[in-house]
């Protein structure tokens, strides 16, 4: 179906759980001709472009540390048509550095990081750790999801180790999506009114 602009908060995860389930797959794969300059290390992590007659009300920001291209672009389009800001980071490095830049008031907090676990230069596991060690707490207590192509038992408690919140694996869907945003984001940005334990962003 059509999703009808601006898609209110609250719809966000019927529509995401509604939508035909294109995957972002763990397989390296040649990516397709994309004009958008890619993500190199040390810059900053690229923008989603919000669609026209977004709504004023501000979107759920998500930081995404993906290394994979072809991944990043399916990613982009499973939300596209929804009230997310989408930041993307080529790698746990760039995360990082866009974490600190959140601490000095040069880029928005995420509301959320999803971390691949196995990237170039430096990976999810690294770059979680280095995050819960910034200064400023808002930040550094961001919810981290791993996301992972490992074996999940092997995996998750080295996560957990490392600071992240939640483990997921791929290929990612929008069920799948939805799932960590609903068990993992503040209650106020869900709509709802009950604390979690979570800090109130």
């Amino acid at each position: 179906g059509v999703l009808q602009k601006p898609l209110p908060r609250g719809a966000l995860f019927t529509a995401l759980a509604g939508l035909n389930t294109s995957t972002m797959d763990v397989e390296t794969s040649p990516a397709p001709t994309d004009t958008t300059p890619p993500t190199s290390t040390g810059s900053a992590p690229q923008e989603t472009p919000k669609p026209a007659g977004q709504s004023d009300q501000r979107p759920m920001r998500i930081l995404a540390a993906e290394d994979n291209r072809t991944n990043q672009l399916v990613f982009r389009k499973m939300v596209k048509d929804l009230n997310i800001d989408l930041q993307f980071a080529g790698n746990g490095q760039e995360a990082v550095e866009y974490c600190e830049q959140c601490t000095r008031g040069e880029a928005p907090r995420p509301d959320i990081v999803l971390m691949d676990c196995q990237m170039p230069v430096m990976n999810g596991l690294e770059a979680t750790t280095a995050i819960r060690n910034l200064d400023e707490l808002r930040v550094s207590r961001v919810p981290v999801v791993a996301v992972s192509s490992g074996v999940k038992s092997m995996n998750q408690q080295a996560c957990l180790e490392a600071g992240m919140d939640d483990y997921v694996s791929k290929p990612l869907n929008q069920v799948v999506l939805t799932d960590v945003l609903v068990r993992n984001l503040p209650p106020k940005l869900l709509g709802h009114d009950e604390a979690n334990g979570r800090l109130d962003y």
